[in-house]
């Protein structure tokens, strides 16, 4: 059974998690946008970053990233959730989803995040119970308020 479990960001992981941004999101902003806007390092809010470690058989693979941060008193938002392409397709979203919903729910607050229009990902943030808020050209906004999206 593979786990997951999430550690705190360091200044060390700077250049992996830009390199890892450009490699999951790169083609999705190009599609939307025609561009990819490189990143910053600098600009990495490190408190509120955190590495998604997962764990198979005893072995344990750095293979992602999700970065939170409170919109309100009321809802949590997902700001970046990126998982290597190599571990995509492995459940490893599902827990981190799981993790962030946990998470919320305990502080009796939303999950929000948004999404690219040009990201296939949005398909499955519908299938783990997550609602499309509202949409523009460029994003969806994307909720989940517990057993409330379920009914």
């Amino acid at each position: 059974m593979q786990e997951i479990r999430l550690r705190p960001a360091l200044e060390g992981d700077r250049a992996a998690l830009v390199a890892l941004e450009k490699q999951v999101m790169h083609d999705y902003a190009v599609a939307l946008w025609g561009v990819w806007k490189e990143v910053d390092p600098a600009s990495i809010d490190l408190s509120r970053t955190f590495i998604i470690v997962a764990t198979d058989e005893g072995r344990a693979d750095e293979c992602g990233c999700v970065a939170t941060r409170y919109k309100s008193d009321s809802v949590l938002f997902i700001a970046k959730l990126y998982i290597s392409p190599e571990y995509q397709s492995n459940g490893i979203g599902a827990l981190v989803l799981e993790t962030m919903k946990a998470r919320a729910a305990e502080a009796g607050v939303a999950l929000q995040l948004s999404v690219l229009t040009t990201n296939p990902a949005y398909r499955f943030y519908l299938r783990e119970g997550l609602l499309e808020v509202s949409r523009t050209p460029e994003r969806i906004l994307m909720e989940w308020r517990g057993k409330a999206n379920s009914s």
